[in-house]
């Protein structure tokens, strides 16, 4: 089955669903904190398979960082992509904004936000486990990433993206703006989008 979320104006749900928040209860699929997002539509099953819900870790020092990030991202970019580990743990974690998305307990896929002294942000270490690939987790932390970047107020948001994942992002309003380069190891290229996000995310659940 799929789970839809709509990201909507906080007017817009206020009419057309009132009283529905989006929040981390594992009863419904969740999208944002209440304390820190507006509104947005939430779909409510009264009986499905698997829950989902999220978490934030913001600024954490690195014996605060999520264990469940760690993993994914170790599995990810470490063992699946080659990465050296000094390289994904560069030291930047403290100064972001970390997303981890879980299905029932399982963490599944993650991504963080470091924003820039211009006011613009960079979302990065975007990673799902290989188990829950293709099923659109990958494009509910993107979503989730632009919509928490542009509520505290960076406009412009930029990923540098593999270079085989450029049309994923191109579906998510980020174009190219940059050529070919190494990064990490791997091939990537700079890509930039502006405003907040719409539409909505499927998860195949």
């Amino acid at each position: 089955m799929f789970l839809k979320s709509f990201f909507l104006t906080e007017a817009q749900s206020l009419k057309r669903h009132r009283g529905y928040r989006a929040t981390e209860n594992k009863r419904f699929f969740s999208i944002f904190s209440v304390s820190l997002f507006p509104l947005c539509l939430c779909e409510k099953f009264p009986c499905f398979e698997n829950m989902i819900h999220t978490k934030w870790a913001i600024s954490p020092k690195n014996e605060e960082m999520p264990e469940e990030i760690i993993n994914i991202r170790k599995k990810v970019f470490i063992i699946e992509q080659g990465t050296p580990e000094d390289l994904e743990f560069d030291g930047t974690d403290g100064d972001a904004a970390h997303l981890l998305i879980y299905e029932n307990q399982t963490a599944v896929a993650t991504g963080r936000i470091i924003f820039e002294e211009d006011g613009g942000c960079f979302l990065g270490r975007i990673a799902v486990i290989k188990e829950k690939r293709k099923e659109g987790y990958g494009d509910l932390v993107v979503r989730m990433l632009i919509r928490r970047a542009y509520m505290s107020g960076a406009e412009k948001q930029f990923v540098r993206a593999q270079v085989q994942a450029k049309g994923f992002y191109e579906k998510l309003g980020f174009k190219k703006i940059s050529d070919k380069f190494i990064y990490d190891g791997i091939l990537h290229i700079i890509m930039e989008r502006t405003g907040d996000i719409t539409g909505e995310c499927k998860i195949k659940n």
